[in-house]
Formats: C-alpha cells, structure tokens, sequence
C-alpha cells in the first residue's frame, strides 16, 4: 500500500532535516578538526613567524661579509638541531626540517635566469623545499619509494623465495612452507651540491630570491639522487645504481647491440613478467638519443605509431633522462645507449636528518663575483627485489 501524500510531505521534511543535520555536524567537524603537521617528530618545534623570519640568503650573506651576527636567528635555530638530535658539528650551519617543510603557499614574483645575474619576473606557487625536491626526482615520478626522517642503518625486509599454497582435502593439514627472507641494508651517504651565485643577488632581501635559492639547491640535489639511483658506481661512498647491479634482469638486442624495437621493448616487459615482477609501479626510462630514435620507430611496418608516444612506450609511462650513457660498448659497437623497464616502487630512497648542512664559500669564485653554496644531504638508495628490473645496455640510436 502505498503512503498518503500527506505522509509522503512528511517523510521528505524529516529526510531534509536530518540531512541538513548531518551536514552541519560534518561542517563543524570539519572546522574543529586540529591541521595535520606532518613529520613533527623531526621538527625543533619553530614557529610560524620564526619559520617565515628565517632566510638561507641571510646565510649566503653571512659567508660574504664574514660575518655569522648576520645570520645570528638561523645559527641559533641550527644550534638547536644540532643540540635537539645530537648531530655532529656541522661543516656550516644545519637548516632545520622546519623550514624546509614549510610552504609560501601563496603567488609570489620569482627571478629567474642563469645565476642571478639577470632577472626576469614570474608567478610561481611557493612549495617547501622538501616538495621541490621530491617532485624533481625523475625516480620519484617514476614511482620510486621515498623513506624520510631515518636515524641510523635500516633494514628493508625483502623475500628471496615465495610462501607456497597448496589445495588441501578436508581436514588436512597443509604442508608448511617458510618463506626465505632477507634485509636490504641502507646506512646514510652524504652527497654534497652546489650552487653558484652573484654577490649583488645574495644581497639582495627578497622572498623571491630566497625561493630561487631553495629551487636551485634542491635541483641540484635531486640530479645527483636520480644519478646514483640509475648509474651509481657503489664505489666512493656512492650508492649502487640499477645499472652497476650483476643481479637485475637483461635483455640483449645482439653481439654489437641493435636498435630498440617494439619487440625488444616487449622483450624487457617479458623478462621482468618470467620472473612474476610485473606489478606495482611499472616504467621505463631511457635517454634522449633513445627517446629521438624511439619516436622515429614504427610500432609496426606501415603504421604510422611509433614505439614511444606522448609520455608512454607500449602503454607505460616513459621517463627521460641523460643521465643514462650513451657511451656503452659491446662487442664491435660502440656508442651504446642504455633503458631500464621495471617496478620504480621497489627502488627505495632513503633520507637521513631533521636538515640540511649548508656552508657558503665566498672565495673559490671570488675574481668572478661569484659565491658558492654548498648542501649536504644525508641519503642511501635500495633495491628490494632485483628482478623487478630489466636493463637494456646495448641500444644503436640515430646518433650511431
């Protein structure tokens, strides 16, 4: 039977009550609900007009004029890092976690051009530091894991061996099975990167400049990250990269090497699926000369698709980047180009530190009115299933 319109009248004013309700409780919680402060365990508990007074180009300033009363403010706050989580001395003066964490959040006038020395104006949206590194790792975007804030030598848990499963009859125990597990090892290296600037720009007291100078020095970090993440030797206190492991998969175009195909492409696909790899974060990363070439390459005879398209190679993202060589040798070939294919998520970057170490050296540069600025950044880099990556170290490009 269905309900009088009179009850009809009243059932939607109920719904509507209880719905306007519902939402201003939801407003209210919403309100309420304190913001989120991420990573405060790394913090030394600055704030917000603290974090906004305090200015690296105050310290580029201070190695300039020889100087540290310049820049007292932020040698105390690197004092209070040091003090806080019992670091050893810096080589200058720790910049705390605080400030690089924290975002302008708001549109503001950049320079940019060469090193400062001429100055053109544009809107940019002001990200902490921490962001702009992370986001100009090239490993990141390909799906790279990020671990942050660690203390000591950490263990990454991994397997050598899968658990097995058995269809058992009723009642019946299953046989057991142990998987083999194993730990990848990550300890902190330092890697130091610099940036030059002009005297007259270091002098300069604009919030612009202090974001040019965040930019630039975490760029610079970033490129060595992705450097050692792809190619590192593991020698010299540098992590190992995919390409220096003896225990990632290959795939091998010929005796001198050869173009990159589509067949070859789905060669390095096939290489990781064997060994059941094909999950998580699948990419592929190659050079610019592979790239130029790949994108001159027929899919197939006649058609008019290439192998690599937009941002993608045989429908998965497709990075570039020169820090892969293009100087390989293979039997008679030389000139050989290397890509990687693989699951991004099992490369592993680890960050050490509540900070930077940044140091300001006026006087290698000093004839050219130049200063340079020097970070360190603790980080290690891991792999936690080696067959989660293919390479491919024998590529004929156009440029052969």
């Amino acid at each position: 039977m269905l309900p009088s319109i009179s009850q009809t009248i009243r059932n939607l004013r109920f719904a509507e009550k209880y719905l306007t309700s519902k939402k201003v409780e939801k407003q209210v919680e919403k309100e309420e609900k304190p913001k989120e402060v991420k990573k405060q365990y790394m913090r030394i508990g600055m704030t917000e007009a603290q974090v906004k007074k305090y200015q690296i180009t105050n310290i580029m300033r201070a190695g300039i004029q020889n100087s540290q009363e310049v820049c007292r403010f932020e040698k105390e706050m690197g004092d209070e890092v040091q003090r806080k989580f019992s670091l050893p001395p810096p080589r200058g003066i720790y910049i705390p976690y605080d400030v690089l964490d924290y975002g302008i959040g708001e549109k503001r006038q950049l320079a940019v051009s060469g090193t400062g020395g001429y100055l053109v104006q544009t809107d940019i949206l002001g990200s902490s530091f921490i962001d702009v590194l992370t986001n100009k790792m090239l490993v990141k975007k390909l799906g790279a894991t990020i671990l942050d804030g660690l203390t000591g030598n950490v263990g990454i848990p991994g397997k050598l061996a899968m658990a097995t499963a058995y269809w058992v009859p009723e009642a019946t125990s299953p046989t057991p099975s142990i998987p083999i597990l194993r730990q990848v090892g990550m300890s902190p290296k330092t890697v130091a990167a610099y940036s030059d600037y002009t005297r007259q720009l270091a002098l300069q007291a604009s919030l612009s400049v202090e974001q040019l100078v965040k930019s630039d020095l975490a760029l610079a970090i970033a490129l060595a990250v992705d450097g050692a993440a792809l190619n590192g030797t593991g020698n010299d206190s540098q992590p190992q990269g995919i390409l220096q492991r003896s225990d990632t998969l290959l795939y091998e175009i010929g005796d001198n090497g050869g173009a990159l195909s589509l067949t070859g492409v789905i060669g390095m696909e096939s290489k990781v699926a064997d060994a059941n790899a094909d999950i998580g974060n699948l990419a592929y990363i190659f050079n610019s000369q592979t790239r130029a070439t790949l994108k001159a390459t027929p899919k197939f005879q006649y058609a008019n698709i290439a192998v690599w398209e937009g941002e993608t190679v045989n429908g998965y993202f497709a990075g570039c980047s020169n820090q892969l060589p293009s100087n390989l040798t293979k039997g008679d070939g030389t000139a050989l180009s290397a890509g990687i294919f693989g699951n991004w998520s099992d490369l592993v970057i680890g960050q050490w530190g509540p900070g930077l170490d940044i140091i300001v050296n006026p006087y290698t540069l000093a004839e050219s009115g130049t200063i340079r600025v020097v970070v360190y950044f603790m980080c290690d880099i891991a792999i936690r299933h080696a067959e989660s990556f293919c390479n491919c170290v024998d590529i004929v490009t156009g440029n052969n």
